[in-house]
């Protein structure tokens, strides 16, 4: 049974008043964010929600899948690789395309229908064991994990 992408609950405020959340989910389920509404009943509380849903509260935008972001990262044109070489240390062509074949060969594969909110360090410590115990070089393990890292920390 799907869940519905938004839902109103209330909480008793430390100054004894009663405030309305909303929680939004994406289309997956997954919990997006909590908002505390204006409203100062449940009905206006629902219709309130109703209109940041239909604003986009609920959308992907701030959560993408993992493969499109760390794509769109390790790109030439990406804001990171602009912002880079504007401050004096470019990144070489070598060095982002390496980023981009290790991700698309061995990481991605296994992140596919990932989003960005999704990526645990467990998730990605389960993914390095399998490529291990796969026979990928360690060099190359710790290659895509220094991708997945600048990207991450960079968001």
């Amino acid at each position: 049974m799907a869940r519905s992408p938004v839902s109103v609950f209330s909480r008793l405020s430390t100054d004894g008043t009663r405030r309305f959340y909303a929680r939004f989910r994406d289309e997956e389920g997954v919990l997006v964010s909590t908002r505390r509404l204006k409203a100062t009943t449940r009905a206006k509380a629902a219709l309130e929600a109703a209109g940041l849903l239909d604003e986009g509260a609920a959308s992907g935008a701030d959560n993408p899948l993992v493969s499109d972001f760390l794509l769109g990262f390790w790109s030439p044109t990406s804001l990171y690789a602009r912002g880079r070489a504007l401050r004096g240390h470019p990144l070489s062509v070598r060095y982002v395309d390496e980023n981009r074949r290790v991700l698309v060969k061995h990481f991605l594969p296994r992140l596919e229908g990932v989003r960005l909110r999704r990526l645990t360090a467990a998730r990605l410590e389960r993914l390095l064991v399998q490529l291990a115990e796969e026979g990928v070089p360690p060099r190359t393990i710790n290659y895509g994990l220094q991708a997945v890292r600048v990207a991450v920390a960079w968001s």
